[in-house]
């Protein structure tokens, strides 16, 4: 069923990809921080902290900005959002534009998240919701730990910036998922 549906298909290749990303973020955000920016434990808890203030706000705003964007546009949105907070954070260092990133970064993955879950759940057949939900998660999820493998071969090979490079890399590919399974949802 989940591949029966463009828009569905779009999703999960997307959000699968976009995993792998914040899989390779996480895995390596503390040596980001503390060691490439210098920033040390205390420069972490503000970027943690920021990073979670982000969320809630997407949180409390998830709804309405959808509404205004529609579900199409507020995923693109997000999603190019989170590619330059990445972009910044991995480009930038500077312990002001990782916080003010990770806030970013955080309010449009929660957006990202309510628009993504609402349309799985939308789009999906009567009495089918649990499996494809069930396959869904499981196909965006197993990205994650690829990701984090990734991300320290990244930082490993090239640098402790190159792991939020690759993730906003790999949310353009994320981002380029969506459009052939987009062009049919117009909210």
């Amino acid at each position: 069923m989940l591949w029966r549906d463009r828009t569905l298909r779009a999703l999960c290749a997307s959000t699968t990809l976009c995993n792998i990303g914040i899989g390779a973020l996480i895995a390596t955000l503390v040596l980001h921080i503390t060691g490439w920016l210098d920033a040390g434990n205390t420069g972490y808890a503000a970027v943690i902290t920021v990073y979670g203030i982000g969320s809630v706000a997407g949180g409390l705003v998830a709804a309405r900005l959808t509404e205004k964007l529609g579900r199409a546009r507020a995923l693109v949105v997000c999603g190019t959002a989170q590619i330059g907070a990445l972009a910044a954070l991995g480009a930038i260092r500077s312990l002001p534009v990782a916080v003010a990133a990770m806030g970013l970064f955080g309010f449009a993955g929660i957006v990202w998240n309510v628009t993504e879950v609402t349309m799985m759940q939308q789009r999906s057949p009567d009495g089918a919701l649990g499996r494809v939900s069930s396959a869904f998660r499981t196909l965006s999820i197993a990205g994650t730990p690829l990701g984090a493998l990734l991300g320290g071969v990244m930082a490993e090979a090239w640098g402790r910036g190159t792991p939020a490079l690759g993730a906003a890399a790999l949310f353009v590919c994320g981002v380029a998922a969506l459009v052939p399974g987009m062009r049919s949802v117009i909210n």
